[in-house]
């Protein structure tokens, strides 16, 4: 009996651990959305919007707030399964891992993307990073897309607990991606932290025109 009760806890811990939801509600994500073909750049921003119950795990609820998503990838729901952040696939009605956290270069891991390929992810660095205060993994990677359909990985890339990749957080596109562009990550905050990607100057874009000469245009 009384081992039992001792157990009880430990049991406990990894149910609670496993239903631990990726980000504080109201996190926000903020890309640069580049369209191909056209010289006009907009914001996507995605948004946890609430948690949510899928498949008795504890999820963030995402969704896109601002901007066009009709060729990057977006999933709508991430959990924490430990070390390992895993994604919702509504089609094929599965957890996928997205990123793992914590292992030491070397260690690789798969993604299955569009349904029929794979990106294999290899970490190449670990570290730390402090932002307002709070310490979160960081680790740099390399991702490799096989499979028979077009899939084509943003490879090199740096990852951050909750931040996710800092090119954008769903870090492959299907095929010839000719409508849009969604990279890299210009800022991210929750209740907790804010972080702006040192290469803006603001979250947002700024638009307008050169202020014009005070001398006349025409004399």
């Amino acid at each position: 009996m009384r081992s039992s009760l001792l157990l009880l806890p430990i049991v406990l811990s990894v149910s609670l651990q496993a239903q631990t939801p990726f980000v504080p509600v109201g996190a926000t994500w903020t890309y640069t959305q580049h369209y191909v073909g056209a010289p006009d750049t907009n914001l996507f921003v995605i948004q946890c919007i609430g948690d949510t119950v899928i498949q008795d795990r504890t999820c963030s609820h995402l969704d896109f707030t601002e901007g066009w998503n009709s060729c990057m990838p977006f999933l709508p729901a991430l959990t924490r399964q430990g070390d390992s952040i895993l994604a919702f696939e509504p089609v094929q009605q599965v957890f996928n891992t997205l990123y793992v956290f914590g292992q030491a270069p070397g260690f690789s891991w798969e993604t299955p993307v569009e349904g029929t390929d794979t990106l294999t992810w290899t970490v190449t660095d670990t570290g730390q990073v402090v932002i307002n205060g709070v310490v979160l993994l960081q680790q740099s990677v390399t991702a490799v897309a096989s499979g028979p359909s077009p899939s084509v990985a943003l490879t090199s890339g740096t990852i951050i607990d909750r931040l996710g990749d800092l090119r954008y957080l769903f870090p492959w596109v299907g095929g010839a991606c000719d409508m849009e562009f969604n990279y890299p990550l210009r800022c991210y905050q929750d209740s907790d932290i804010s972080w702006l990607n040192p290469q803006f100057t603001q979250c947002a874009l700024s638009t307008g025109m050169d202020e014009v000469s005070n001398e006349p245009a025409f004399t």
